[in-house]
């Protein structure tokens, strides 16, 4: 069941838990994060955090299989967000593009910033160059399924939401009476529109957050008007 958090006058954040699915467990939920730890920790051996400053936590493109669970829960979610494409405009969503990441935030972490997901970068040859060089493409939804969260994540470790599509990113994390926060649970899936600004609080408990997101392209089909 889906259920949905308004966001200002006209948007909405979605938001089920995979476990209501009888697909998934608490078992495999714990697998999929040993599985990232375990490929996170070939990528950034001995890292916790990266120093770069608008990299908080770690994070990493899925461009590859790791872990079959990760790859069950990947299907998952583009089921769930092309029934909801489906439901939107009431017609198939044909051609779409899903890209997928990993984030894992440490205690240590240094802070995250409202950002939003305006578009995914695409590869192609472009033989101007001789090289392969990223392509945008429009998103249509944003989400993040959670498969471990911090002990603390109700006082702190919260992702926040703004209706303020204008919102300055970057930089500036403060929050107004306008703004809604979620404090998630392990197999919580959150789907928000691309352009809504959002960013993650920081948590002091020792349990990692990491988090599965992803990225939907869809396009929309010519009209023959």
């Amino acid at each position: 069941m889906i259920n949905s958090i308004p966001l200002g006058d006209s948007d909405y954040i979605h938001h089920t838990n995979i476990l209501e699915d009888k697909r998934f467990t608490f078992q495999d939920l714990t697998q999929a994060s040993k599985d990232v730890v375990t490929l996170k920790n070939i990528l950034f051996e001995g890292k916790d955090h990266m120093d770069k400053p608008f990299s908080p936590g770690i994070q990493f493109s899925i461009h590859y299989n790791f872990s079959d669970i990760v790859d069950r829960f990947r299907a998952y979610i583009r089921e769930v967000i092309l029934k909801m494409y489906t439901e939107d405009y009431g017609i198939d969503p044909g051609f779409n593009i899903s890209t997928f990441w990993i984030y894992y935030q440490h205690n240590s972490s240094k802070p995250a910033y409202w950002h939003s997901h305006p578009k995914s970068n695409l590869l192609r040859y472009d033989k101007t160059v001789g090289r392969e060089t990223p392509m945008q493409v429009p998103n249509y939804k944003t989400c993040v399924l959670y498969l471990q969260v911090p002990e603390d994540v109700k006082e702190s470790g919260k992702i926040w939401f703004s209706p303020n599509r204008n919102l300055k990113l970057e930089k500036d994390n403060k929050v107004t009476k306008n703004d809604i926060s979620v404090a998630p649970k392990q197999g919580d899936l959150l789907i928000f529109p691309y352009y809504t600004p959002h960013f993650p609080e920081l948590h002091t408990g020792k349990t990692a957050r990491i988090v599965l997101g992803s990225n939907i392209y869809i396009k929309k089909p010519k009209s023959i008007i």
